[in-house]
This record gives C-alpha cells, structure tokens and sequence, in this order.
C-alpha cells in the first residue's frame, strides 16, 4: 500500500546539484521524485526503506520535490522528514505554486 504524492514545490537560486534528505520512508519501497520523473528535470531516487537518506538531483530554479511512501506489510504508512533540508540545502518555498497564485 502506497501513500502520496506529497509534493514540495521549491526554487533552487544555485547551480543544479545533489542534496541529501534523511528521513524515515516506512518499510518500502518508497522513492522521491523530481519533476514527476518526467521532463528535463525528471528524476527518481533509488528506493528507500526505513531510516534512509534519500539523494536527488535538482536542477536550477523551480522544481517539484514529491515522495511516494509505500509499506509492504499493511495500511500503516510512517513518514518523517528529520532535517530542515529547505533551509539546510540553501532553496525556497514556491510559494506561487505552492497557493496556486499566477505571481499575486
């Protein structure tokens, strides 16, 4: 059973870089996904499990930061971010099209 998208819609005002981002992603798998995996940006962690970090590549400017959290042994699914990693890896919150406000 899978749980998600939870999408953060973030900028990134640096070069395209990896980050890292430790978490608890339930008992798997369970990925992140850059873009929706698809477009220029399009990217796919490898799978995670339990306490992990998970690695993604993200490009210059907006991007879409999501996590599909699946356990294999029942409904329960556990998630936790244990880092503030917006701060942390130097990127911002798109507001924009985090509230849907066309730039308002």
């Amino acid at each position: 059973m899978c749980y998600g998208p939870l999408t953060y819609f973030l900028r990134n005002p640096g070069a395209a870089k990896a980050i890292s981002i430790g978490g608890y992603y339930d008992d798997g798998p369970s990925y992140a996904y850059v873009d929706g995996n698809t477009g220029p940006n399009g990217f796919r962690s490898a799978a995670l499990v339990a306490d992990q970090t998970a690695f993604v590549n993200i490009p210059t400017g907006p991007f879409a930061l999501s996590f599909v959290i699946c356990s294999d042994n029942g409904r329960t699914i556990a998630y936790r971010i244990a880092e503030n990693f917006i701060v942390n890896k130097g990127l911002q919150v798109d507001y924009d099209r985090t509230f849907h406000r066309n730039g308002m």
